[in-house]
């Protein structure tokens, strides 16, 4: 606060009458003002600051040892999970990753793994955000789906992983495949009638053999293009795919052994009427001149 006085009394004695400083001071009064009393209570506020950060420092020193036995009981009680180690961990989730470790995905769940789950722990949170994204994006799982997920989710971190994933935003479902389990994610989106298992492992079998089914019996290789051998697909067994859950489906396959030839596109070339007369008249002057040559070679022999 003194040094505000000192600048008022600068200002009236001193700078108001001196074109000098008063253009460039008037424009600023208010502020400055402001910035002094600002500086003024920080500056008085200082030792507060100072006596409640040791305060607080002494306190969690003593406290520290509660804190302490509070997260050691938080942990017993399963509240407050420790991180998941694949490498000591041999259900069913250390199976898949060891077979799909060489997945571009693989590094992301290596870490979910290590890190440890982000998810609510609350049932009900959980079923909340897979009902939200089941109709975001037009799922179709049943409510028994839906429960046996949450409940796998508790015993299954890859099944914890996926809920979680549910729970982020996505500008376009395109986003949500992006996941070394795409074929999942797939499988879950194109067909109105699915089967879902807590095993993952035996999720990803049946993955499998739905695919596997339906390349099997299409034959995409038989087709002109990868639309047409799509609808076909959809018509047949009233699925939902598209150019992406098809391409997901048919790498999904590939990388698991099963592999199949996809449509040959055929280039359509356009001919104008110019052209084809123009063609036709090309085509009858090589005809009428191979003509000549035999002839001509007829009467040499004779």
């Amino acid at each position: 606060m003194p040094f505000l006085v000192a600048f008022i009394i600068w200002y009236n004695i001193y700078a108001k009458k001196n074109p000098k400083y008063s253009r460039t001071v008037e424009d600023k009064l208010g502020l400055i003002i402001v910035g002094f009393i600002a500086f003024s209570v920080i500056t008085s506020a200082l030792p507060f600051i100072f006596d409640m950060a040791l305060v607080l420092i002494v306190f969690g020193i003593f406290l520290f040892p509660f804190i302490a036995i509070v997260m050691a009981v938080l942990h017993a009680l399963g509240i407050i999970r420790k991180p998941y180690n694949p490498m000591k961990d041999k259900r069913d989730e250390q199976v898949y990753y060891n077979q799909f470790k060489s997945n571009s995905y693989a590094k992301d769940r290596k870490k979910w793994y290590q890190t440890g789950t982000k998810l609510t722990r609350t049932v009900k949170k959980r079923r909340k955000i897979i009902e939200k994204f089941n109709d975001k994006y037009d799922l179709t799982l049943t409510e028994e789906e839906i429960d046996r997920i949450v409940d796998a989710s508790y015993m299954s971190y890859c099944w914890e992983k996926e809920i979680y994933d549910m729970s982020k935003h996505y500008d376009n479902i395109s986003e949500w495949y992006k996941s070394d389990t795409c074929w999942l994610r797939a499988y879950i989106k194109v067909f109105p009638v699915q089967s879902i298992s807590s095993d993952f492992e035996r999720q990803r079998r049946i993955c499998i053999e739905t695919f596997k089914l339906i390349f099997d019996q299409m034959n995409p290789a038989s087709y002109s293009t990868i639309e047409a051998c799509v609808e076909d697909i959809n018509t047949r067994y009233f699925s939902f795919f598209d150019d992406v859950t098809f391409m997901i489906a048919h790498r999904f396959l590939d990388a698991v052994g099963y592999t199949y030839e996809l449509p040959k596109s055929e280039v359509i070339q356009y001919e104008s009427e110019l052209e084809r007369l123009k063609r036709k008249y090309d085509e009858e002057e090589e005809q009428h001149k191979f003509e000549q040559r035999i002839n001509t070679g007829q009467r040499r022999k004779i």
